[in-house]
């Protein structure tokens, strides 16, 4: 059923790793996601929305993870939706075949504004961190996350996860840190700057396979796995302890 809160006890479990000390825990509820590859998930101070590659659509969920509704995006992403963020008024999709991101309101109606992301070929995430658009790529062989302006501008400013991580596969912005999920079940912190913080945790189970999102919500992270179909909650803290 769609957005079935489920409590999963056996799963999940945080371990520190890189010398940092453990900062996530898992609450051991759920929700699913109503697609067989999701590919990106945030959340807009109401409403998650999920990019959903098999279905090639937009799906919101309820702060509570009940399904609402989905839209087709196929007309302008004909291709494999990377990811989804708010700005707090419209959402935008990265479409990694052409590297493009697409503007669209939350109705899904498309806005006939979309921008090539200018730096690098093999865009993977996407995130906002309040007034600027962040995109994850990784076709150096590098997580390189790079800043645009709204209008598709690219700033200049840039910061590499590959030290630590090199499969991403969603970034979000808690406030003072960046999140990075990756492909082998990590999820990394950075600060404001792109500074590796020391802080990642594996996240053991169900949801180390396969992470394909991550978004904040009032002090937890949301992590998604395109294996389990799901989207798992932990709690967090944003400053880790010295």
């Amino acid at each position: 059923m769609f957005g079935a809160n489920i409590s999963v006890f056996n799963i999940g479990k945080a371990v520190g790793r890189g010398g940092g000390p453990l900062s996530l825990q898992y609450s051991g509820t759920t929700f699913s996601v109503a697609d067989t590859s999701p590919l990106g998930i945030s959340f807009d101070g109401t409403n998650f929305w999920v990019a959903g590659n098999t279905g090639n659509a937009i799906l919101k969920y309820t702060a509570s993870g009940v399904f609402v509704s989905s839209f087709d995006i196929s007309a302008q992403v004909a291709g494999t939706p990377r990811g989804v963020i708010s700005d707090g008024t419209y959402l935008w999709v990265l479409n990694s075949s052409d590297d493009t991101i697409y503007k669209y309101d939350t109705s899904g109606v498309y806005q006939n504004v979309s921008w090539v992301t200018s730096q690098g070929v093999e865009p993977k995430a996407i995130a906002f961190d309040g007034t600027h658009i962040w995109v994850t790529d990784s076709s150096t062989g590098y997580a390189d996350h790079y800043k645009y302006t709204l209008e598709g501008v690219y700033t200049g400013v840039t910061w590499s996860s590959f030290a630590e991580f090199a499969f991403p596969r969603g970034l979000t912005m808690t406030g003072t840190h960046f999140w990075v999920a990756d492909g082998n079940g990590y999820i990394a912190q950075y600060d404001s700057s792109g500074v590796y913080t020391g802080v990642s945790i594996y996240i053991a189970g169900t949801t180390s396979t396969n992470l394909s999102g991550i978004t904040d919500k009032d002090g937890s992270l949301f992590v998604m796995s395109a294996t389990s179909l799901a989207v798992f909650q932990y709690s967090y803290l944003p400053t880790p302890t010295p």
